[in-house]
């Protein structure tokens, strides 16, 4: 790294970070980019649902682009980072509830909350990246699940059940050990669990860092097609586009929709959160929020363009 203050600090490129062995780390590497689409490939799939209006009607999208998405939610020590590099604003306030502290290494690898559309951009473009359009939001949630009226869970293309165990997300009625009366469960952010903690492994109080019992805690696996985490629950996730009541008109092609001449005041947002109740908690379900909104069940995770493969 460029080194400053005699060596005490390290300068880094954008979307990389010091770490403690005086060096730049990348802040999301390789390995937490997981490739959705891959160049140059085609992919049809259904998204929607017919029985519920928001989500209605369901309908066939095809991607053409490359494109890759962040494995979990944007972390509060990756948050941290952009901050300390001065590319995205310190979150010291929500509208509702409280965000964790950024020095408190118990929610370190808990999603960042308490964060708007604007900050999540901003915090995707110093990685390299940008907010996903709602339908490759929903293509990596789903994968090749056709249309159906039941509600589709992230493992349903492998199981072929739809069924939520209480110990396979974080959301309101699940196990979470994360669930207690003290901080930085409660009282900061909300019980968010570590992201990729319903894994199906079984975690340790003092691995994880819960408070009190249980001593140990095991998880049903709650990962989409692609290997992606929480795509469901903890914290619900801001797309690019802008709010529409249906489908209808909606663009084919995966690309975000804008609301040309209205504003988007009114952002989507997928996946819900660890304050929903299970049916909500379904790839299907959308939501309108306010773009501005600072609520400590909003984060996001980002998405990134593959570049054009060779002739």
């Amino acid at each position: 790294c460029d080194q400053l203050d005699g060596g005490a600090r390290c300068r880094c490129p954008q979307g990389w970070a010091a770490t403690e062995a005086m060096d730049c780390g990348e802040v999301l590497a390789d390995s937490e980019r997981v490739v959705i689409v891959p160049s140059a490939a085609t992919v049809t799939f259904s998204q929607g649902r017919d029985d519920v209006p928001a989500a209605a009607p369901c309908h066939s999208v095809t991607l053409s682009h490359g494109y890759a998405m962040a494995r979990s939610e944007t972390t509060v020590q990756r948050w941290s980072a952009c901050v300390r590099a001065g590319a995205c604003p310190q979150i010291d306030w929500c509208e509702e509830g409280v965000p964790h502290p950024s020095a408190d290494p118990r929610v370190a690898d808990h999603p960042a909350v308490c964060v708007d559309v604007a900050a999540s951009r901003a915090f995707c473009a110093w990685v390299g990246g940008r907010l996903p359009s709602e339908s490759e939001w929903e293509y990596a949630a789903r994968g090749s699940v056709a249309c159906t009226n039941a509600p589709v869970r992230p493992w349903t293309q492998m199981t072929l059940v739809a069924t939520l165990a209480p110990n396979q997300a974080s959301f309101s009625g699940g196990t979470s050990p994360f669930v207690g009366s003290e901080p930085p469960f409660v009282d900061h952010g909300g019980p968010t669990s570590p992201v990729g903690f319903y894994d199906g492994g079984s975690h340790a109080a003092l691995e994880a860092g819960w408070l009190g019992d249980p001593p140990s805690y095991a998880t049903a696996d709650g990962r989409s097609p692609f290997g992606l985490h929480d795509m469901v629950g903890n914290v619900a996730e801001w797309v690019d586009d802008c709010w529409h009541a249906n489908y209808a008109g909606a663009p084919a092609d995966g690309s975000a929709w804008p609301n040309p001449g209205a504003g988007c005041d009114q952002q989507v947002k997928r996946g819900e959160a660890w304050s929903d109740v299970d049916g909500a908690l379904t790839v299907q379900y959308r939501a309108p929020k306010s773009a501005s909104a600072r609520i400590s069940y909003m984060g996001f995770r980002c998405a990134f363009d593959l570049p054009a493969s060779s002739p």
